[in-house]
């Protein structure tokens, strides 16, 4: 471990953050731990259905994967207030590692446990042990860099989420399966998938230490521990309802990713039952998603600042909810197209042309949202509650996603797939006009204490007194 960082220069963009040493190694932590995990989401459903022939058992492990994210992301939250970012950053991608190890002795032949049961159990293990990671990687974040540079921090950071998981969910999982793969043998894959892991938790042991928390509280019994996660739980939402800017980001940032979901779960159906585009195409689809992504974070940061993140975030949603109305149009906008061109063909190029224009536009906008809505959450959270807000988040995201899932394909079913994504659209601009007037309500508290305006350190102290009796940590 080396001694504290000096802070970088006031420079402004993305070039000032990766100037910053600590935060560089976050970064890089975060970008190869979401790559491996999305490459561990693929070949969990390749594996499942490779044993098991059953497509309820891949319903169980994505359930096994995804319900830790409902049970547990809120007790995480407490838990890391209470410890030092760095150490529970470290402890978490080493449990990670240790997962993975243990399901190579598992299935070693030597032990011979069912490879099924043993899947599922490190499926929960993983997903369990990852709930401590976001709101530790989120909370982190501002004590490396200061409120200047907040947005551009969490810029790259939605920038690299998304690239992660277009590399290792579709790029990287399937390529390491075919290289790596030999019959029903997935060892060599696990050990590569650990081995990233393990250089996260380097990566992660090199931050600063001497970040200030706040004492755990005394606990006589299990009746008086279950009060105190209570008591945790209870201040921590009470805290997310008395700041609007907080509840409204937290709201739209969740449907936001669950929209994301639906429409991937959706998306294929609408292409080949409503604009008569064949669904190998989807990739076309979806490639300029991407690129408005990118777009959209390169642009934030020239429009975003701290007074009107509110009415952005609100705005990019109610933008998104009249690019699903106009998606939802694309069907009889079609059949329109065919008559007045008189070709399959020149309808097919049409519409899959307006269809990349809207894609790239929703991509854009879905910077707009996540990015400032990260960023009010770490603004205004202060040190000892910041974890269970971000944590909040991961509880409200994993429910909708959860949900969504479940959700689109019955809704497509009962009502068709274009009214469907109508359907989303028009909720989308209902939460968004909720937003609005959330942004334009008087503030429901007062101003967070000003974090410094640059940091390259996990701080040496908290961006708002704590109570006496605070402790140093590793």
């Amino acid at each position: 471990m080396t001694t504290m960082n000096e802070p970088v220069a006031q420079t402004a963009g993305l070039r000032a953050v990766l100037q910053n040493g600590p935060f560089l190694r976050l970064w890089l932590a975060q970008a190869l731990s979401q790559t491996a995990q999305q490459m561990i989401s693929y070949v969990l459903l390749v594996q499942v259905a490779a044993i098991s022939q059953s497509s309820a058992a891949v319903s169980g492990i994505m359930i096994a994967f995804a319900l830790p994210g409902i049970l547990f992301s809120a007790l995480a939250g407490i838990y890391v207030d209470r410890r030092a970012k760095r150490t529970v950053l470290v402890m978490t991608n080493a449990g990670r590692t240790l997962a993975l190890l243990g399901y190579i002795l598992l299935t070693s032949p030597v032990l011979r446990f069912d490879p099924l049961l043993v899947l599922y159990i490190t499926a929960l293990v993983f997903a369990s042990v990852s709930q401590f990671f976001m709101p530790a990687e989120g909370a982190a974040i501002p004590l490396l860099v200061g409120r200047d540079h907040l947005l551009p921090a969490n810029s790259l950071f939605n920038l690299t989420f998304t690239a992660s998981q277009l590399l290792g969910f579709l790029l990287l999982g399937p390529l390491c399966v075919k290289v790596l793969v030999h019959g029903t043998d997935f060892g060599a894959f696990y050990a590569i998938l650990a081995g990233l892991f393990l250089a996260c938790t380097l990566l992660t042991a090199m931050l600063p230490r001497g970040e200030q928390v706040k004492p755990a509280t005394q606990i006589d019994g299990v009746g008086s521990a279950v009060q105190s996660v209570l008591a945790d739980l209870r201040e921590g939402w009470q805290y997310i309802r008395n700041d609007a800017a907080i509840y409204s980001a937290i709201i739209q940032s969740s449907v936001a990713t669950a929209v994301v979901l639906m429409l991937g779960v959706i998306g294929p159906r609408f292409l080949a039952e409503e604009v008569g585009i064949p669904a190998s195409d989807l990739y076309l689809v979806l490639a300029p998603g991407g690129i408005g992504l990118g777009i959209g974070v390169a642009l934030v940061g020239r429009f975003s600042t701290e007074a009107n993140r509110m009415r952005m975030i609100s705005l990019a949603t109610f933008a998104a909810g009249l690019g699903l109305l106009a998606f939802a149009a694309l069907s009889p906008a079609a059949q329109v197209l065919a008559g007045l061109l008189g070709g399959a063909a020149a309808t097919h190029a049409w519409v899959l042309g307006a269809m990349m224009v809207l894609v790239l536009i929703l991509g854009a906008l879905n910077s707009f949202v996540t990015v400032p809505a990260q960023t009010v959450l770490q603004e205004r959270a202060r040190d000892d509650v910041r974890a269970r807000v971000l944590s909040a988040f991961n509880t409200v995201s994993n429910i909708g996603v959860t949900a969504a899932t479940f959700f689109a394909g019955a809704l497509a079913d009962a009502v068709g797939v274009a009214a469907t994504v109508g359907l989303i659209g028009m909720g989308v601009a209902g939460v968004a006009a909720w937003g609005i007037r959330q942004a334009t309500a008087p503030a429901r508290r007062r101003v967070p204490a000003p974090m410094p305006a640059r940091s390259g350190k996990l701080s040496t102290g908290p961006l708002t007194p704590l109570p006496s009796g605070s402790r140093k940590a590793a």
